[in-house]
């Protein structure tokens, strides 16, 4: 990647998540409303999600639940999923995304706050996710990584690939899809048809002194990024209008 690739235009990111997975001493049912009265004032709007109306002991127990969020807090640009293993900085991007010099203090803030309330015991998996959509567009015909079969592209049609790459002490779920319908690109919900690459960067070291959170999260944001503009053609690269340092 050239590292002095600052963003480009327009910017394809919809979604960008920054999730956080903990162990407490807490009891799991006490967690939200310790989180809640730290995080009340810059997220005003509370509501339970689906999830809840199951019942309590199959949401505790059921393994493949542990770490779904019971509750969404609405802020300014940015949702706040919640659960008793869990917290997810979800930023809206439906008008644009902001870019990361101005999404990572919302995210330090949130973090802060949560520290505070002393409810992360060991945080147990840091994971950094941003997912970038590309309008009538083949992904694969513009990116490095070819997928064939003997002589013929197995990536004219439907194709989803996942792969997972190690970096440093990260791990990079990758995901590229060439037929995604997407909802969510615009406040009137209009449906597009095109790409998707899908970027989950985490770390599972498991974390107990919360000094270096910060720096583990923008390590794996800047991870991320340099995977994801190495994998672009330069020609397609060309056509995003990058913006250089």
């Amino acid at each position: 990647m050239d590292q002095r690739i600052k963003s480009i235009s327009p910017d394809p990111v919809t979604n960008a998540v920054v999730e956080l997975r903990f162990e407490s001493a807490y009891p799991k049912v006490a967690i939200y409303g310790l989180l809640y009265n730290k995080l009340k004032d810059d997220f005003k709007q509370q509501s339970s999600l689906p999830i809840m109306q199951l019942p309590e002991e199959v949401r505790l127990k059921d393994p493949n639940l542990k770490f779904k969020p019971w509750y969404q807090l609405s802020g300014q640009k940015i949702l706040l999923q919640i659960g008793p293993d869990v917290i997810a900085i979800n930023y809206d991007c439906s008008s644009g995304y902001m870019g990361w010099d101005k999404f990572q203090p919302l995210i330090e803030k949130v973090n802060q706050s949560a520290i505070s309330t002393g409810v992360m015991k060991t945080i147990t998996r840091i994971g950094i996710r941003f997912i970038s959509f590309f309008e009538n567009i083949n992904i694969f015909d513009q990116i490095k990584l070819k997928v064939h079969y003997e002589e013929s592209k197995l990536t004219d049609s439907f194709t989803t690939l996942t792969t997972h790459i190690k970096k440093q002490n990260f791990t990079q779920r990758l995901v590229l899809n060439n037929s995604i319908i997407n909802r969510c690109v615009s406040p009137q919900k209009i449906e597009k048809t095109g790409s998707i690459i899908d970027i989950d960067t985490f770390t599972s070291d498991p974390m107990t002194n919360f000094d270096n959170l910060e720096s583990f999260i923008d390590r794996g944001h800047s991870l991320g990024k340099a995977l994801f503009f190495s994998l672009l053609e330069k020609q397609f690269l060309d056509s995003l209008n990058p913006c250089y340092k």
